[in-house]
């Protein structure tokens, strides 16, 4: 197994079905390339249990492989110094979203709704009269509906995570439930007998006094994003 595979995590994760990944040109992320997104992050050992005669009790049963699962695999559509934007790779070209400047610098994405998919204001007109009829007879005073919602207000904006997790829209890209925090790995071709690698490099490897642990490959915590202060 490669140690040294570009890892990093999801800071953002927008409605049209697009996310931010903390890895950009600075950490030698490209355009169309592919991060796997990690299952459970522990990786199962599977153990032979019909093995040849003499085996002994089953915590001795040969392991066999190592596996995890990747729930979704992300291409790279943008790359900017300190982090990028990437889609499922599912997604069909005519549904990639396009990338445009805004009038203070800011990155405008359209992302290209279903072929099949329309905006129908009336729906959003039919909520907005329910809403107001629920409320209506709620028997709260203004004073108290506005400490509700200032304390709501800042419930959220105190929580960095759910201000840049936002929920999917009906018409929004293909994208397997992910959330602010998961973490992904490059996407390497996996070539037999790569599993058991580590476990022969720690048993080779010499033993050093006052070596540094090697934290390449462990990403730190998600930072606020904004495309202003890259």
């Amino acid at each position: 197994m490669d140690q040294h595979l570009l890892r990093g995590q999801v800071i953002h994760v927008n409605e049209d079905g697009w996310v931010v990944i903390n890895r950009g040109a600075q950490d030698g992320v490209s355009e169309g390339q592919r991060f796997a997104v990690l299952g459970e992050r522990n990786p199962r050992q599977i153990r032979d249990l019909f093995p040849a005669a003499g085996a002994g009790d089953p915590p001795d049963l040969p392991v066999v492989l190592h596996t995890d699962t990747a729930y979704e695999l992300l291409r790279v559509i943008l790359v900017e110094r300190r982090c990028c934007v990437a889609i499922s790779d599912r997604v069909p070209p005519e549904r990639t979203p396009q990338a445009f400047l805004g009038p203070q610098g800011e990155l405008l994405v359209y992302t290209p709704p279903p072929p099949d998919w329309r905006y129908d204001a009336l729906d959003l007109e039919e909520a907005a009269e329910n809403a107001a009829d629920d409320t209506g007879g709620s028997g709260e005073t203004d004073e108290e509906e506005a400490e509700e919602v200032e304390t709501a207000e800042a419930a959220a904006g105190d929580d960095l995570i759910a201000k840049q997790q936002e929920r999917l829209w009906d018409g929004s890209l293909p994208l397997n439930a992910l959330q602010v925090g998961d973490e992904v790995v490059q996407a390497q071709p996996y070539h037999p007998g790569a599993w058991a690698a580590p476990i022969a490099e720690i048993s080779a490897a010499p033993t050093e006094t006052g070596a540094a642990p090697d934290s390449s490959g462990s990403p730190p915590d998600h930072q606020a994003y904004d495309w202003l202060k890259l």
